[in-house]
């Protein structure tokens, strides 16, 4: 699998990002290496971020360092997309193509996993159609919202995967 850097315009995130891990690559490394060119931008506070999106197959990562922040904080930090099917798989498929074992991980979250959390559309005549999974309550409810916002006539509602059993 191909990685390559994609506009940050195509990240698409649409709720809260998943924070995957913390590698143990600083940007100028990951930029040498993989030929990826890091913006700096303000970062609401905790100063200049270096950022980047780089994607593998259909998978989009948001990378993010503050090279003025704390020493641990200079390293990249791997986000995944709200509604990524399986959070896990998507930091092991990018930890393959780095050859990067999870024990060198600087930081890794302990609930990666399957997204638990459906956003369902009903339509006029009852019939459910499941819309996308996301890894947070918070998550599915906003998109919900937002669909809700638009006026649309269909009922979106959220339901637990555990609930679904």
């Amino acid at each position: 699998m191909h990685l390559k850097q994609i506009p940050i315009s195509q990240w698409g995130e649409i709720a809260d990002p998943v924070f995957l891990a913390s590698l143990p690559i600083l940007p100028e490394e990951f930029a040498s290496k993989y030929n990826v060119a890091f913006e700096e931008i303000e970062d609401d506070g905790l100063g200049i971020a270096q950022v980047a999106v780089i994607e593998l197959g259909s998978t989009p990562y948001f990378l993010i360092a503050h090279p003025q922040g704390p020493e641990e904080s200079h390293y990249l930090t791997v986000m995944a997309r709200s509604f990524e099917p399986d959070s896990n798989y998507t930091l092991e498929k990018l930890l393959t193509v780095l050859g990067v074992s999870r024990t060198e991980l600087r930081w890794q979250n302990d609930q990666l996993g399957a997204a638990q959390w459906v956003l369902f559309r009903m339509d006029d005549y009852g019939n459910e159609a499941e819309m996308l999974r996301f890894h947070s309550q918070w998550s599915a409810e906003s998109v919900r919202k937002r669909y809700e916002d638009k006026g649309h006539k269909q009922i979106y509602f959220v339901r637990n995967l555990s609930d679904l059993k």
